[in-house]
Formats: structure tokens, sequence, C-alpha cells
């Protein structure tokens, strides 16, 4: 990817270069220009392409969710942000200087002029028909007032004295009612269907025709309303013959801005091949900045990415992985530092499962003394809930407290009656004591009858592991040996 871009790079200055030196050489320019301006297309194709592909790479990567594509898309988009709008902005001004300059290699006063002189004939043809059109609405309003029977002299009348070239009457669906012109006219041109509606809707229709024997004419149509002497509504038309002077002067001047404007296409397409030229040097310049920023991009993402795999390793407890360092600035630092870090997790890692074994060691060690412990020992959270206990407080109380792990003493001595002394005489007893060591001597009953327990307790206060250390022996059998021994020494006494 780095050499293509590269070649690409090169090759693209040196079509530019010989694009803008033959265009300042014209033997060279008409043999060689079209060609160079192929290549230069084909170049940007190309790049187009090369940029089509990275995109789809980068797209498959925010879709697969790989880390450091987010990235990868911010940077490419501020990276084509610093390039396309400077490039689009010298491009805006050189077209815009470009076409000022083709400009001034031609005299436009005289196509000023000849577009003037258009105007100003399509004015006079304009005000004409304006005032055609005011007088077929004067004339519509008269013949509203008109019998039917008189339509025929009144149009008549309207051509002797000279006031219209040609007149007619139609009815609403378009029927010749009367007529009369001057000339050898018959019968009038009749409007099209479209001219009918037109005038039916909005009262009046007025428009320049080409008639292929009268050339250019003006006609008017207007709506004649309804009277109480008719039976429905008609439509006056006023036709005039533009004069033939007038034609043949607007004729003359049609033609000779034709004939400008088959002169001036030599500058159009010259400002277009100009325009071509501008652009494809923007697109290969902006193609290649974007590829570059791709390529740029995916670098410096790829770094992150490789770290990103190293962490998810460390944090799957996998300290063995170490990265090379490619590049001497803060990303080869940074993966420097990363390494450095494995390590020593690693080492810590390593000094931690020695610790484990020799706690595990050390527990094991305890649990075997507790259970070869002839005491019962008890083992309190911090609200007297059962964390540990050993066989021979299970057998001195004959409860099973096995079961009984994690519930708290009132759990307890609701669940067993036979242990609510119990539990409730050590609850009492740390509850009393603000040293935190005590002594309690308890009978109770059990199973085996009444039972005299020694209780001792104390509390622990250190750290995480604070809570409630309870040891108690079973001396119901050691009272009764004292008692029988005092009884002997008083029968050998009494004896």
């Amino acid at each position: 990817m780095k050499y293509l871009i590269s070649i690409s790079v090169f090759v693209g200055i040196a079509l530019l270069y010989l694009l803008s030196s033959n265009s300042v050489n014209t033997e060279v320019f008409s043999v060689s220009y079209y060609g160079l301006l192929g290549l230069t297309g084909l170049l940007a194709l190309g790049l187009l392409g090369l940029v089509g592909y990275q995109i789809g790479r980068l797209r498959l990567k925010l879709k697969n969710k790989v880390f450091g594509s987010k990235l990868t898309l911010r940077l490419v988009l501020f990276f084509t942000l610093i390039a396309v709008a400077p490039g689009v902005l010298v491009y805006a001004v050189s077209v815009n200087f470009l076409g000022k300059s083709i400009e001034s290699w031609f005299d436009v006063r005289v196509e000023k002029a000849l577009e003037g002189g258009l105007n100003l004939g399509r004015s006079g043809l304009d005000n004409n028909l304006k005032e055609l059109s005011k007088k077929t609405q004067f004339m519509a309003l008269l013949f509203a007032e008109k019998n039917p029977a008189q339509f025929q002299s009144g149009l008549a009348q309207l051509i002797d004295e000279g006031a219209i070239h040609e007149v007619a009457l139609f009815g609403a669906d378009g029927k010749i009612l009367a007529f009369a012109g001057g000339g050898n006219a018959l019968l009038p041109d009749v409007p099209t269907e479209e001219m009918i509606q037109q005038a039916l809707k909005n009262g009046q229709y007025a428009g320049i025709e080409a008639l292929p024997n009268k050339g250019l004419s003006l006609r008017v149509l207007a709506l004649v309303r309804e009277n109480s002497y008719s039976g429905g509504s008609y439509l006056l038309q006023f036709s005039e013959v533009v004069p033939k002077q007038i034609q043949a002067d607007a004729e003359a001047v049609q033609s000779v801005y034709r004939d400008y404007q088959e002169l001036t296409l030599s500058r159009v397409g010259l400002k277009r091949l100009y325009g071509i030229t501008l652009t494809l040097s923007l697109l290969v310049v902006l193609l290649t900045a974007i590829s570059a920023a791709f390529f740029i991009s995916e670098k410096l993402g790829s770094s992150l990415e490789a770290l990103a795999e190293g962490t998810r390793a460390v944090a799957q407890g996998d300290f063995t992985g170490l990265h090379p360092i490619r590049s001497s600035d803060e990303l080869g630092a940074l993966t420097g530092l990363f390494n450095q870090m494995t390590h020593q997790l690693g080492d810590a890692r390593r000094a931690s499962e020695q610790q484990r074994r020799e706690i595990e060691s050390a527990k094991g060690y305890l649990e075997s003394v507790l259970t070869h412990l002839s005491s019962g020992v008890l083992a309190l959270d911090g609200e007297f809930r059962l964390r540990s206990v050993n066989t021979s407080a299970a057998q001195i109380l004959a409860a099973p407290l096995e079961d009984m792990h994690r519930l708290s003493l009132q759990q307890i001595a609701e669940k067993s009656i036979l242990l609510q002394s119990f539990c409730e005489t050590i609850a009492a007893a740390f509850a009393e004591t603000s040293d935190g060591e005590w002594q309690r001597q308890i009978e109770r009953l059990s199973r085996n009858g009444n039972q005299i327990l020694l209780i001792r307790g104390t509390r622990l206060t250190q750290g995480a592991e604070a809570g409630y250390v309870v040891v108690f022996d079973d001396i119901s059998h050691l009272l009764q040996a004292e008692r029988q021994a005092a009884w002997g020494e008083v029968a050998r006494r009494l004896a």
C-alpha cells in the first residue's frame, strides 16, 4: 500500500507537469494534450478505486468492531477535511480566474449589443401585444351588451375602421360564429383547445405566434360574458400581423446573434477543456491525499490495535506477550512502557501465586489443628453469622452446624431450640463486654440430658477479617467427677 501510494504521487506529479507544459505549447497541445488528459483520467480512476478499497476495509473493521477503527475513521475525516477544504477553495478561485481570463480574450460588447437588439425587439412585440390585449378586452365588454345578430356587423365595422387586421368570434366549444378580416382571408386562424381553455378559465389569452403564411402574428382571445340576448359565453379573437420590416429586422438581428454564438463556441470549449484539466488535477491531488490519510491513520490505528490485543491478553491473565517497538516516537515509547508493565505484572502474579500457596498451606495447617482440637470453635463475622466451625463443636452441641453456614445466631436459635440458650448467651456476652473478651458457664438441655458448657469469647477487630471467635468445652463429666470425689471424701471422713 505504501509503495502504491508513492508511485501514484510521482506519476500524478509527472502528468500534471506535462499537462501544464502542453497547455502553453500550441504545437504539442493538439498532438499530445488529449492523450495526457486521458492518462490523468485513468490515474484519477485508479486512485478512486484505491480509496474505495480503503473505505471498504475501514467499513469492515468498523462492522467487526476492531479496536482502533473508530479512531482511524476520525483521523481519516480530519486529514480529509484538511486536504479537501483548501483544495476546493483553490479550485473555485482558479476556475473563476480562468473564466474571467478567457472572457477577456473576446469583445463582449458585441454580444451585449446583439442581446440588447433582441431584447428591444421582444419589448416592442410585448408592448404591441399588451395594447392589442387592452383593445380586445374593451371590445369584449362592448360585444357583451349586443344581440348575437349584431356580431357580424360589429366585426365588419372594426375592419372598416382599420382598428384590427383580423377579428373573429367563437363559441365556447371553438365553433366559428362570425369573422371579418382584411385581405383575401376567408377563415380565421382557429385557436387550439389549450388557448380556448385558458381564455375561458382566465378570461383572456395572449401570445406571439409564427404562422407559416403570415410570419409573426399577435393573437389575443377575450371572454365575452353572457347577457340577456345570448345563450352563453363567447370568445372574441383579435389577430394582428407584425409588419414585414419589423420581422425582417428581428430575423436579421437573430441571424447575426446566432452566428456570433457559433463563433463563441470555441471560447466555451476552451473554458470546458481547461476546466476539465483543473478538475482532474484537483481529483488526483485530493484522492492522493485521501489515500495517504487512510494509510497514515491505519498505521496509527494498527499500533493501538496491537496494544489492545496485549491488554486483552493481560486481562485474561497472559503476561508473556511482548510487542515489538517499530518506531521511536511516543507510540514506540508507549509500547515499551506496556511491555515493562506486562513484565512487572508477570512478576507480581508469580509473587501472588507464591503467597497464595503459603496462605493455603497455613490455612490447611490451621484447619488440621482445629479438626483435632477437643474444644469446640465457632468463627462469626461482624453480624454474628456463622463463618466456620470445627468438628468438635458439632459433636459437643450434637447439632449439624456444618449445614448452618452463613446463618446468624438468631437464625440458628430459631432453627434448633436446643441451641437457643447457647446462642443467646454468646450474643448477650459480646453485647455486655467492652474489652471483647469474656467467659461464661451455662447449663443447657441437650439430647443426652443436662449439659454444662464453659464458653470463652473474643472479638477480632483487624481489617476485613473482623468478627468473633467462640471456644467452648463440655465440662459436665469433669464437674460430675469432682462431685463424686467430694462425696467420697465426705464419706471417708464420716467413717
